[in-house]
């Protein structure tokens, strides 16, 4: 309901709106955290309750119209951005940080694979993966995927993941020189 509250947001082009909802849903998946971990403790219902913050949350309803009105920016801090093609070989690999270690080329693969299972299984794609205080925002374009890590706030990340998909989108020959890439690609592992 959250991305469907972002989407209707993003068309109306109610950018204010936009980026509460997103940040609406950064806290949203970091409470379902804290309750994960939280249900594995005997805390009575005082405790829970308490847990719940509710008087805050009422009183973020009822001042809401003043938070949109006062919309701060607070950029992400990038980790690595990855084109790869839905086969799962990797197309482009950008580290932001020096100390991020990995195979790039083992996570286009595990991507491919999750977006796969996640279109088999539920018949929609994935939009977003959450690992630890990391985020993973995901496009699927028509032959390959683009994969963007950040820690922070998500509002940001997804305009320029949006802006970078409508780039790739608007230039043909790059789709095109992708597609001669995998081709080519494929042609050199079989043999």
């Amino acid at each position: 309901m959250i991305t469907k509250a972002e989407q209707l947001a993003r068309q109306w082009k109610l950018h204010r709106f936009e980026v509460v909802i997103s940040d609406d849903h950064n806290r949203l998946l970091e409470i379902i955290d804290q309750w994960k971990a939280l249900s594995l403790n005997q805390l009575s219902l005082a405790e829970r309750i308490a847990l719940t913050h509710v008087d805050r949350l009422l009183a973020a309803m009822m001042n809401r119209r003043l938070l949109i009105e006062h919309v701060e920016l607070i950029k992400e801090d990038p980790l690595f951005l990855l084109l790869s093609f839905e086969a799962g070989v990797l197309l482009h690999h950008v580290p932001f940080k020096i100390d991020i270690h990995g195979n790039p080329h083992l996570l286009s693969r595990f991507l491919s694979v999750v977006l796969s299972f996640s279109r088999e299984i539920f018949s929609q794609g994935l939009e977003r993966i959450k690992i630890e205080r990391y985020d993973v925002i995901l496009r699927s374009l028509e032959l390959i995927i683009i994969a963007y890590m950040y820690e922070g706030p998500s509002y940001q990340a997804q305009q320029k993941l949006k802006r970078l998909a409508a780039e790739i989108e608007r230039q043909p020959f790059l789709i095109q020189q992708f597609e001669q890439k995998m081709t080519y690609g494929i042609e050199n592992e079989s043999r």
